[in-house]
């Protein structure tokens, strides 16, 4: 069982992201910031993380400057999610996947699933490997799997 540690400062989605992916079979732990996350990744270990970017105390982006730093949590993959509008280039470096909010539940049950949890080194999941993406892209191809999966993001908003 994939051990997930959910960053959110939205107790709403927080809670609905915990009884979506506990329901799915996932260990689900939580935090409201960035400092109360990154003390709860060096405690638990998770083999994923689910980050939001605009949060008080420690923002999403604090966070991940700090968990690279990290020996022992840099491996750890993380799936970025946040109403912040962001271009392929303001993707914080290293994140598995970006999804902008709001998002359906079902593409963001499959971005975890195609994401592989607790590899060593976050490595992006891309729209090409999706059996099905054919019929959802243009004939262009994505050049990175962050980009691949803004590109899946908009067409399943």
């Amino acid at each position: 069982m994939a051990r997930v540690l959910i960053i959110e400062d939205d107790q709403g989605i927080r809670d609905i992201l915990a009884d979506v992916l506990s329901g799915e079979g996932y260990a689900v732990q939580t935090a409201q910031n960035g400092l109360e996350g990154l003390e709860r990744a060096r405690s638990e270990r998770p083999d994923l993380i689910v980050l939001d970017l605009a949060m008080p105390t420690m923002n999403g982006w604090q966070f991940r400057a700090e968990q690279r730093r990290d020996p022992a949590l840099a491996w750890i993959p993380v799936v970025v999610i946040s109403a912040e509008r962001l271009t392929r280039d303001d993707v914080p470096t290293g994140v598995a996947a970006f999804l902008p909010k709001p998002f359906e539940l079902s593409t963001f049950l499959e971005i975890l699933r195609r994401v592989p949890a607790g590899a060593a080194g976050a490595r992006a999941a891309s729209a090409d490997r999706d059996p099905r993406g054919a019929q959802h892209r243009s004939s262009s191809r994505a050049a990175s799997g962050v980009e691949g999966l803004i590109a899946v993001a908009a067409v399943h908003p």
